[in-house]
């Protein structure tokens, strides 16, 4: 009971936290495939994941106990995201990707990035650059 009550607290303040954020979203992200119950909070509301549905910059996605999730990233990296995790995608467009990781753990294949571009995963307790690598965090 404790953790369905963590999860759904979890999406009312992502949904607060996002509701403000900018109409026009860029669609960077992609859900891909997916085991078990999982959600996208947006500034229209908290949608239940699909395979192919669309997401941007300031949308959350988040899955629930038992469930996984790949989201591919603007043609430049797969993410997993495993059972009970919540990752905010700062921002998904072009060159640059920044993920923030909320809560959970992310399993993810970076391709090597041109010069210049960036891509960054925001944890509660670190932040990581990444080149181009596989990684579990």
């Amino acid at each position: 009971m404790k953790n369905k009550n963590q999860f759904w607290l979890g999406l009312a303040v992502a949904a607060s936290m996002i509701g403000g954020a900018s109409s026009a979203l860029a669609v960077e992200g992609k859900i891909g495939e997916m085991t078990g119950d999982a959600y996208i909070v947006n500034r229209d509301g908290i949608h239940r994941a699909k395979t192919g549905m669309a997401c941007g910059d300031g949308d959350m996605v988040m899955t629930r106990e038992g469930s996984q999730l790949d989201l591919l990233l603007n043609g430049r990296a797969g993410c997993r995201l495993l059972p009970s995790t919540s990752v905010a995608m700062a921002s998904a467009q072009g060159e640059d990707v920044k993920l923030l990781i909320a809560d959970g753990n992310i399993v993810l294949n970076v391709k090597p990035i041109a010069a210049g571009s960036q891509f960054t995963v925001d944890t509660p307790t670190a932040v990581a650059a990444v080149r181009g690598t596989q990684f579990w965090g």
